[in-house]
């Protein structure tokens, strides 16, 4: 579905294995109305599969549904160097993301992320900010 696999593969130097998130702390969870700083170091295309309720002629009815994601591994943290994962759902969030990796931005800079709203009135804002502290 998005064309970044191969660009992906070259352009993150990053080993995946340094990032595998085994523990729930290690992974951000973006809550409502909150500022996060954040710096990408990679970034990898995944699927998570969901149960959706459709209407049909014999009521709602349970449809397991594949969506795409993004899962992001995340080195800087509110201000310090991190190891921690964000996986993207929001369509349009991947889309906004898929831009700033487009244009050889998205790890490079740090990133302000909010969130507001809940269910399908959730809305991202993700504002490139200024470029990452080299370590």
């Amino acid at each position: 579905m998005y064309e970044m696999e191969n660009e992906t593969a070259q352009s993150a130097l990053v080993n995946w294995a340094d990032f595998e998130v085994k523990i729930p702390e290690d992974r951000i969870k973006v809550e409502d109305k909150v500022k996060y700083e954040l710096g990408f170091g990679a970034l990898r295309q995944s699927s998570i599969e969901v149960v959706d309720k459709e209407q049909t002629e014999e009521g709602k009815v349970e449809v397991k549904k594949t969506i795409p994601t993004l899962i992001l591994a995340v080195d800087f943290y509110n201000g310090k160097p991190a190891k921690k994962e964000l996986q993207i759902t929001s369509k349009k969030l991947i889309a906004t993301i898929k831009t700033y990796f487009e244009k050889d931005m998205l790890f490079k800079r740090v990133f302000q992320l909010e969130k507001s709203g809940t269910g399908f009135q959730t809305q991202y804002q993700l504002i490139a900010l200024n470029d990452k502290p080299v370590a």
